[in-house]
């Protein structure tokens, strides 16, 4: 057991800001997308096994430059980009997969989408 612990603290793991996104209120517009930071805070190469899911046809994620390997300590962006043309607040999640210590990762994100009030 000892010396499985210990070669896990050299395995690669993908680590974000946060868990959740709240984008807060957005106006719709067409093609919105957020950036999603994180950080590969192992020893090892983290490669992604797959194209980051999300849960429904009207989103959609991917790795910016479509770079699918990351170095230890080196920062990459998941992109996320939805569609803003019903109005109310929604719940999605995006789910990641590694070959990190954790192979499946999921992170929420929240928005709510506001009526645009036009000036006359």
């Amino acid at each position: 057991v000892l010396s499985m612990l210990h070669l896990s603290g050299f395995a690669q793991n993908i680590e974000f800001e946060k868990d959740t996104f709240d984008f807060g209120k957005i106006h719709y517009e067409p093609g919105v997308k957020q950036y999603l930071k994180f950080r590969n805070t192992g020893a090892d190469t983290l490669r992604f096994l797959a194209v980051p899911k999300t849960a429904c046809g009207c989103d959609v994620a991917s790795n910016k430059d479509n770079k699918m390997e990351y170095a230890p300590g080196e920062e990459g962006v998941v992109v996320y980009a939805f569609d803003t043309r019903g109005y109310g607040k929604y719940r999605k999640t995006i789910t990641i997969r590694t070959n990190s210590t954790e192979e499946y990762k999921v992170l929420r994100v929240k928005w709510e989408i506001i009526p645009t009030v036009k000036q006359e």
